[in-house]
Parts: structure tokens; sequence; C-alpha cells
């Protein structure tokens, strides 16, 4: 887990703040091939999902998932490509992991001058 003040928290979940990010494009062996910075990335929103059954099962699944669209599409294809996360505030030099995901076909088909990610 990653260790982060309880004021840095604050600032991340307060209305209105500049966020920033990054993403690590990884090798099929979890090496960093490329890294997408602000300059790159016109937008990615991480959304979290908890599931927990009615009944017959003790505990719950959070699930993770990335969208976004990068200003130009790399000349590779992305999809099926592992990705890390990393988010932070404006004016601060941490960043914080946010997980592992893998970039899947949009279900609408949609991909023009921009790439798509949804992460798992």
């Amino acid at each position: 887990m990653y260790e982060i003040s309880q004021e840095y928290k604050d600032k991340l979940n307060q209305r209105g703040i500049v966020k920033k990010g990054y993403l690590n494009l990884l090798s099929s062996n979890s090496q960093n091939i490329a890294t997408y910075t602000e300059s790159d990335i016109k937008n990615f929103t991480i959304l979290d999902d908890i599931y927990t059954p009615d009944e017959g099962i003790i505990g719950s699944i959070i699930a993770k998932q990335i969208e976004g669209y990068l200003f130009k599409a790399p000349n590779d294809t992305l999809i099926d490509k592992e990705i890390e996360a990393f988010i932070g505030v404006e004016g601060e030099t941490d960043y914080i992991p946010m997980g592992r995901f893998i970039i899947q076909k949009p279900e609408d088909n949609k991909i023009t001058d921009k790439a798509y990610f949804i992460g798992l």
C-alpha cells in the first residue's frame, strides 16, 4: 500500500483542485517502454466500482477502470497493452500509483485521432 499524508489525501479529494497524472506503457515483462505525460494526455478519469453481493458471500470486490484520451494516437496499437497510472496534485511533486490496467478496444469503435483507454 502506498502511504500519503492526510493533508495530501484532503487535497486529492477537494473539489476544484487541479490534478495531474501520467501513464507508463509496459512491455510484456513489465518494463516501462513509454511514458505519457500531461502534454500527451488530453484527459483521463479513474472510476471505482464496488460490487457487494446480496447474500451468500462474505466480502466485496473493488474494480478500477480508466477512461481517457491522448492528444495524438501512437503509431502502434495500444489495445491489449498494460499501463500503470499515477495521479498527483498541481504544485506538488509526489505522484500516487493507482494501479495497472489493460487497454481494451472501446465498445462503440469510435477511435479517430485519439487513443481510448479502458482499464480492468
